[in-house]
């Protein structure tokens, strides 16, 4: 057969049939295997529309039943606002001078983990089954300037005759109905495509609700199909009425968000995803089966439209040789202009978490990354770790956020390379990046008061200032701390009062 295969169907036919089997024989038999499979696709198919209505019919007729009132918790009563570093300007120094050899352990008490921060993105209880429908239309929806669509037949919206819980279960039990299977579909196809965080897909949803009820009078059946696009993806969400009997949906997070106040039920914190500011709230309490909790942190990069920003060169003062250029997609810089500013357990030291660990896209690597790399080509583990950090020392230029943005802001990595000023913890959390990307070693978050460095781990063995985290010793490398080379702290840090973010 030179290698070649035999069909799948052809196989099984010769192995039940003799070799004289006739050919209509074969087209009768692999007729009959297609149309079994296919029969088994529609059974699975029946099976999980049962499942789904069933779900839906019960979360409706919970939708129907009194709602009970949450009690909203102020953000001031909970966590102290976003640590502002009051820090003295960067320190420069004209060469390299040598420093004793200092490593201090840090305790269990000062590490701030979260180890269970990746986790799978949110899936509706049963697959979406993708339906042909000549009745459809595309509706186009503009987010991030991102072009996306949805299909749906406008002729089969449904509403609300007011916003009470009868009139609201009556709405949810029509959107259950076939006629929204789509925009589901189409809406987590989006999701996949864009590769866009929970926060990004929660965005989405509500401008596909917009797109779909888009008169001012509308806006409550908004909220409902919102929510109900939110809870058919698998997200846990809650709908709540005010005292003006105006509808809102509450999203669900394991992880907080800055100056925002949460409803607090059964210990899961929820969150308004509008910006009405409403305060006192009646919620509805059902659960759904396998509803999960937005998650705030961006573990892959996103992939809005790209519009591309000016390029920037970007030089080191040491290192002639290391220079390259940045350009970064506007829309996402949009996108993270809206984001809301995580933290996580009480403390807002773990805000830094999340933006070090958000990855550079690919479009932005393949520019900015080259020029660095060939830097460090054939360079020792501690030489490219000197010109990476002379690179961020001296590439960018400081300003603190108070004279910029006239609050507290830090930068993912891609906004500290589009952005004209960045400070400390901006520094800290691209070196954190780049090293992390180039040169495959572990880095630490080290926060002094007031300041934020870094810590890497590396195999050469060289002079200076360490902390040593669960039997490894990490070298200090202070991205502010200008022509610093690695292993010198900034003058007035000190390593053994420091708290350590492990990235």
């Amino acid at each position: 057969m030179s290698g070649r295969r035999l069909p799948f169907f052809a196989l099984v036919a010769c192995l039940i049939y003799p070799a004289s089997v006739s050919a209509q024989s074969f087209d009768e038999l692999r007729r009959q295997m297609r149309e079994g499979f296919a029969g088994q696709v529609s059974q699975l198919s029946r099976e999980y529309r049962e499942y789904r209505d069933k779900v839906n019919a019960e979360f409706a007729r919970c939708l129907g039943r009194p709602w009970e009132s949450v009690d909203r918790t102020d953000p001031e009563t909970v966590a102290p606002q976003m640590i502002v570093p009051d820090e003295p300007q960067p320190v420069c120094i004209d060469k390299e001078s040598a420093q004793e050899w200092e490593e201090t352990v840090v305790s269990d008490s000062l590490v701030f983990d979260m180890e269970d921060a990746v986790l799978p993105q949110p899936q509706p209880v049963v697959p979406m089954m993708y339906e042909e429908r000549t009745d459809q239309v595309a509706l186009f929806v503009d987010f991030f300037n991102s072009s996306c669509s949805v299909r749906f037949d406008p002729s089969k919206k449904t509403g609300l005759a007011d916003t009470s819980e009868p009139s609201v279960m009556a709405m949810w039990q029509n959107l259950s109905h076939q006629d929204y299977d789509n925009v589901v579909s189409d809406c987590l196809a989006i999701r996949d495509r864009l590769s866009l965080c929970d926060w990004g897909y929660l965005k989405l949803t509500e401008a596909v609700a917009k797109v779909i009820y888009d008169s001012p009078s509308e806006t409550d059946c908004a909220v409902v199909l919102q929510a109900f696009l939110m809870n058919q993806s698998g997200y846990m969400i809650r709908l709540g009425r005010d005292d003006d009997r105006e509808l809102h949906l509450l999203f669900a997070t394991a992880d907080d968000m800055m100056g925002r106040a949460y409803w607090n039920y059964g210990g899961v914190h929820y969150y308004l995803a509008d910006d009405s500011g409403a305060t006192a709230l009646v919620m509805v309490k059902a659960s759904f089966p396998g509803e999960k909790s937005v998650r705030l942190l961006m573990d892959k990069p996103q992939n809005l439209d790209l519009v591309s920003s000016p390029e920037r060169i970007l030089q080191a003062e040491r290192y002639e040789k290391a220079r390259t250029l940045s350009s970064v997609n506007e829309n996402q810089m949009a996108f993270w202009s809206e984001y809301p500013t995580p933290y996580r357990n009480l403390s807002t030291k773990m805000t830094w978490y999340y933006y070090a660990n958000t990855p550079i896209s690919e479009p932005v690597k393949k520019l900015f990354y080259p020029g660095l790399q060939a830097s460090i080509e054939g360079k020792t583990q501690l030489e490219a770790v000197n010109i990476l950090l002379n690179f961020v020392q001296t590439a960018f230029e400081y300003r603190a956020d108070s004279k910029v943005w006239g609050d507290e802001r830090s930068f993912y990595p891609e906004e500290t390379l589009f952005y004209q000023y960045s400070d400390c913890e901006d520094r800290a959390i691209l070196f954190s990046r780049i090293i992390r990307d180039l040169l495959g070693l572990d880095v630490l978050l080290v926060y002094y008061p007031n300041h934020l460095a870094t810590a890497v781990c590396m195999n050469d063995d060289c002079q200076g200032d360490k902390l040593i985290y669960k039997d490894r010793k990490y070298t200090i490398c202070d991205p502010t701390y200008m022509n610093a080379s690695a292993g010198m702290t900034m003058q007035d840090c000190d390593n053994a009062t420091a708290d350590i973010i492990v990235l």
